[in-house]
């Protein structure tokens, strides 16, 4: 088992309970955690996170001298390259002691994701810098959100051999006929930026929400810490599942000679249990991390849901540059600066940022994991209008037919919104896109959804129909399909839409198309006018 409890020994030093109770008390006397609010004045004795496009060469060697290093010690040994990588996921089981409590141990899906992932960074970004020698080394992120970087940094691809320690080889092409792409970000192709836009992510004001409605959330739901299981927040699943999948690959083809059942060919970084070999996981998950500290800054009731107990307390094992292991709570790490980092920066570029039209007094704050989640530009209308698919099959094992059947290729449904007309510009009504019991495989996949896609046009990741992505970051194990919901805002779509004169109002068509090891069935549609 991962975390532990109040309830649970967990061999917690005196001196890390007082630190979790200060820094519980400064959470709850500030009202949020995270990052600081705007522009930041330079803090003396911090370590500076900085994007790797303006790291220097000597700075660049310094990461794979502790790379190298790392990697030349043994499997057994708590600060190798290996065994940090086993404590994300690993296919091998483990015997010794330590290994069997942290090896695959990070959680997916869950609202202890993002502090797990901090947690992790943390103590692999000690143990790489003792490795290099470099007491001034700080983790930098890849920053894929400005979309003048989508394409993976020359020093991760050139050499391209196992004499640079910053290249992998299994980053495979990430291929599917179904929506005509052919992609190699392994070698320097540009990842699109209709999958990494962190713009719609950034608009849901709940930090998580219940399984129930889980998908309806930034940061994924409330739920019992799992390794890795489908009930996606936003973040999670763009840009963050995304970027694994595109990195790592995935060769796969329209037809159905994937169902049901069959294996995808994925590379690393598509499998939860193999991600962190690749280098540049942890770059990826410096970026995930700063984009949590973005997403507080911008305000407007966001916030960390410290007012739940059971998170703040939870607990995981990690290790120090000396090999000792470290248990560590959620409460002392929701403030990064009190970790001795901060970002250069935390702002995204313009075609990156969230919506701010909305008045900071008009949105309704909503702190509780077990609150409706809602979209900041929604927050202060609950009033809203919703219209759904009518066929039969809405209710879970009732034996009739989903709303939407997928098995490879494409599948469509045809619903009919409340009001026929898309909002004007300046108006703060949006038009939501429920999916609702995705029933779905746990390998790994990525499905694009489309809008008014029409039917003689053949799907692709650069067309204007693109609304989002159903996107599983799995592993290569056959386990049980389990159902979650995924939520879209589709205003600025088709807004665009209507400009382009590729729609007028009325019926709306929703599709999804790309190749699926198993079936993906979807029980209810909606479309709502909030």
């Amino acid at each position: 088992m991962s975390g532990f409890k109040d309830d649970q020994p967990a061999g917690l030093s005196r001196r890390s309970l007082l630190k979790a109770g200060a820094a519980l008390s400064v959470l709850m006397a500030t009202g949020h955690a995270g990052a600081n609010q705007g522009k930041r004045p330079p803090a003396p004795g911090l370590k500076i996170r900085k994007a790797f496009n303006k790291l220097s060469v000597s700075e660049i060697e310094s990461i794979r001298t502790g790379i190298r290093v790392m990697k030349e010690r043994p499997e057994s040994d708590p600060t190798s390259w290996w065994y940090q990588a086993n404590i994300h996921g690993t296919y091998t089981t483990p015997t010794e002691e330590n290994a069997k409590k942290t090896w695959s141990n990070c959680p997916h899906g869950t609202y202890h994701f993002l502090p797990w992932h901090r947690m992790y960074l943390y103590y692999f970004e000690k143990i790489l810098r003792e490795a290099a020698r470099d007491p001034n080394l700080a983790l930098p992120y890849w920053n894929y959100t400005d979309p003048d970087y989508l394409d993976l940094p020359e020093a991760f691809r050139i050499p391209a051999s196992s004499l640079n320690p910053l290249w992998y080889q299994d980053r495979l092409p990430f291929r599917d006929e179904a929506t005509s792409t052919d992609l190699n970000i392994g070698a320097g192709d540009k990842m699109p930026w209709a999958l990494i836009d962190p713009t719609g992510t950034m608009e849901f004001i709940n930090f998580c929400s219940s399984v129930q409605k889980a998908g309806n959330d930034f940061a994924s739901a409330k739920a019992d810490w799992i390794h890795f299981t489908t009930t996606f927040g936003a973040l999670e699943s763009q840009p963050h599942n995304n970027v694994h999948l595109l990195v790592g690959g995935l060769v796969a083809a329209a037809s159905g000679d994937f169902l049901p059942g069959a294996q995808l060919a994925i590379g690393s970084m598509s499998d939860i249990n193999k991600a962190a070999n690749d280098p540049v996981f942890w770059f990826h998950h410096s970026n995930i991390d700063r984009l949590w500290d973005h997403w507080i800054s911008l305000g407007g009731g966001r916030s960390d849901p410290i007012e739940e107990q059971e998170w703040m307390q939870t607990g995981f094992t990690f290790f120090e540059p000396d090999g000792s292991p470290v248990q560590v709570r959620i409460a002392d790490v929701l403030d990064s600066e009190k970790l001795g980092y901060r970002y250069d920066t935390l702002e995204l570029t313009a075609a990156g940022q969230a919506s701010q039209q909305q008045n900071g007094q008009d949105v309704a704050k909503i702190t509780s994991c077990t609150a409706t989640a809602v979209t900041a530009a929604l927050a202060a209308d609950h009033g809203g209008h919703a219209a759904e698919q009518k066929v039969a099959g809405q209710a879970t094992g009732s034996g009739q037919e989903p709303a939407l059947l997928h098995k490879g290729g494409r599948a469509s449904a045809k619903v009919m919104p409340p009001v026929a007309a898309v909002p004007e510009k300046d108006s703060k009504r949006r038009v939501i896109l429920h999916l609702q019991g995705i029933s779905a495989p746990m390998h790994s996949f990525l499905l694009p959804v489309f809008a008014n896609l029409p039917s003689d046009e053949k799907p692709s990741l650069d067309s204007p129909y693109l609304v989002g992505t159903i996107s599983m970051f799995g592993a290569t194990l056959k386990m049980q399909p389990m159902k979650f919901d995924r939520t879209f805002d589709i205003t600025e779509a088709l807004r665009k839409q209507v400009e382009k004169g590729l729609y007028s109002g009325g019926e709306i068509t929703v599709t999804v198309a790309g190749a699926v090891p198993q079936q993906v069935t979807v029980d209810r549609i909606r479309i709502e006018y909030r």
